[in-house]
């Protein structure tokens, strides 16, 4: 039995296949993970400032001091929040407004642990390097950011055409001072 196939049903096949392919790269740059892995963002600092061997020994230093702070505010974020999740059958939400302040405060450090650890790259940089470092600054978000998310709901929360911002979490509560 021979198969044969004309141009009609060929090209409706070869179609499907790249609309397919379309929706899958759509998916993948709407919904994959943008940001480089580590060892190419280590590779991309080393090979923009031009380190020599010595900085790079001790940019390796500052990455395990990086990674080690980061793993343990983490840590500790998990652990509140499993503790602020089994309180969830709880009626008294007050309960858990220092499980907040606790978060916000590790979210802050993490911020803070981040910022120190270009700080330290930079302090690593001869006066030449500087220069190159201050140009990569400009990039260090969109590399080391995480990836934006389109938001389906963005349109429900304008207002004016402008995103409308709570002044405080908890519109029952007045605003901490």
């Amino acid at each position: 039995m021979v198969f044969t196939m004309n141009k009609v049903k060929l090209l409706t096949i070869v179609s499907i296949v790249l609309i397919l392919i379309n929706i899958s790269f759509i998916v993948f740059y709407f919904y994959g993970d943008n940001k480089l892995p580590r060892k190419q963002n280590k590779e991309v600092i080393i090979k923009r400032l031009k380190f020599d061997d010595n900085q790079i020994t001790e940019y390796e230093k500052l990455i395990q001091w990086h990674r080690t702070s980061i793993t343990e505010c983490e840590r500790d974020i998990r652990d509140l929040k499993i503790s602020l999740y089994s309180t969830l059958n709880n009626e008294n939400e007050d309960d858990n407004y220092l499980i907040y302040i606790a978060l916000r405060g590790l979210q802050d450090n993490i911020e803070h642990i981040h910022y120190k650890h270009f700080q330290d790259i930079r302090k690593l940089c001869r006066a030449d390097q500087k220069i190159l470092f201050d140009e990569l600054s400009k990039e260090l978000f969109n590399l080391f950011g995480p990836p934006l998310k389109p938001r389906h709901d963005i349109e429900s929360k304008m207002y004016d055409g402008k995103p409308h911002r709570p002044t405080h979490d908890r519109p029952d509560r007045e605003p901490p001072r």
